[in-house]
């Protein structure tokens, strides 16, 4: 009787443990397009971005506007607003904006432009911390920003 009740004892002492330790919590994968604007890497959430555009026929700059408004371009006959990221981002210097990615937020689609998109990354939600106050920065990943398309007004 001795050898079950330890034996008891014993399946009881495993289970108190299993059940004593913290459930693991999973981790979820983020899907972020990283692009590249004055040679600086960016990012936006994959379920913001859209279509990608050439401006082959290039854009109208506007003057005396906010410096993260490149300008206006024509997309099938509408005229979109298009930002550059650059001051956004804190990224000095400007440059000629060859491509963007169209963006819809609830005021309006926009472009944003770049130079170059580097691709679709899967990162794991532990890899990106949230910052609050920067503007439509929104997280970091390392040194990189990613925007916030919700944040941003033309």
């Amino acid at each position: 009787m001795s050898s079950r009740a330890d034996l008891t004892t014993e399946i009881l002492k495993a289970r108190a443990v299993k059940l004593s330790r913290r459930p693991q919590t999973e981790e979820r994968l983020i899907s972020m397009l990283m692009f590249i604007r004055m040679g600086k890497r960016l990012g936006i959430p994959a379920s913001k971005g859209g279509e990608i555009v050439r401006l082959k026929i290039g854009y109208t700059p506007l003057p005396l506007t906010s410096p993260h408004l490149a300008g206006v371009f024509n997309l099938r006959g509408s005229i979109v607003p298009l930002i550059d990221p650059s001051p956004l981002a804190g990224i000095s210097g400007s440059g000629e904006i060859q491509v963007a990615m169209i963006i819809h937020n609830r005021k309006g689609p926009f472009g944003i432009g770049f130079d170059r998109l580097e691709g679709l990354v899967s990162l794991s939600s532990s890899a990106v911390r949230e910052v609050r106050g920067s503007g439509p920065v929104r997280w970091m990943l390392d040194d990189v920003p990613i925007l916030d398309p919700d944040l941003i007004s033309p």
